[in-house]
């Protein structure tokens, strides 16, 4: 079913683009019980942020993503996704050590360093394989238009601080077979976050959020769009107990 809501932009309109990386934003995310909670409350503007996505074409290139984190991590740190024996896992790298090698692929709406725009909180790691990735983001890049609506959006409903883009490539490489969904695990004392595919009937059984929703763009007559939520991507819940006193050593 199509949401009714709608949202007046800003006007005039304000150009919104893509910022380079500020640890500072990731470490002020929600911690995900916090964040879960919220979703209950405003589940209802995914789909309108979905439409959004649609209505500029980039259905296959982004998803919308529950914004939270499992653990902490320094200022001098970044959050990095390999590939490995057909998981994701994702640990905490220096940046420094690491910005020629990476690209990011989810990011938030805040005010950092760089001014208001889309701060990038996670990266994947390039390499030969995957060297579409800096295209696919250069196009995000690109699409001025879609990253000011999208913003003008998240400020209309008040979800910033909720909801971010999400860059599908990341998931791109991991084979989900048809049943399959995949689910993200928290080893939050290592500062490890492992993604896998796992039957669908393993996270019905669980007790799990979704934390990231893909659309399609249905055409109508009238030439404007209907976004339809997909389940692709859960969170466990049982990282919740540990993410409340997840700290860092000085």
């Amino acid at each position: 079913m199509e949401t009714q809501q709608a949202f007046a932009p800003a006007s005039p309109r304000t150009p919104v683009q893509l910022l380079p990386y500020d640890a500072t934003v990731f470490i002020s995310l929600n911690d995900f019980p916090l964040a879960r909670n919220w979703l209950e409350e405003h589940r209802q503007t995914i789909e309108a942020l979905g439409r959004v996505i649609c209505q500029h074409g980039l259905q296959k290139e982004i998803g919308v993503s529950l914004l939270h984190r499992h653990f902490q991590i320094r200022e001098t740190e970044v959050l990095v996704r390999n590939r490995q024996n057909g998981e994701a896992v994702t640990t905490p790298a220096e940046y420094t050590s690491v910005s020629s090698s990476i690209a990011p692929f989810l990011w938030k709406l805040a005010t950092g360093r760089s001014g208001k725009g889309f701060y990038p909180l996670e990266f994947v790691r390039c390499s030969d394989k995957y060297e579409t990735v800096s295209g696919q983001v250069s196009r995000i890049r690109a699409a001025a238009d879609f990253l000011t609506k999208f913003a003008e959006a998240l400020d209309a409903f008040g979800v910033s601080e909720l909801f971010g883009i999400a860059a599908l490539h990341a998931t791109r490489g991991l084979v989900v077979r048809k049943g399959e969904t995949l689910l993200e695990n928290t080893d939050e004392k290592r500062r490890i976050l492992s993604l896998r595919p796992v039957n669908k009937e393993v996270v019905a059984g669980a007790d799990s959020t979704q934390t990231l929703w893909v659309f399609d763009a249905h055409y109508v007559p009238s030439g404007g769009f209907q976004g339809a939520s997909l389940s692709t991507h859960y969170c466990i819940a049982h990282c919740i107990a540990h993410c409340i006193c997840s700290t860092l050593e000085p």
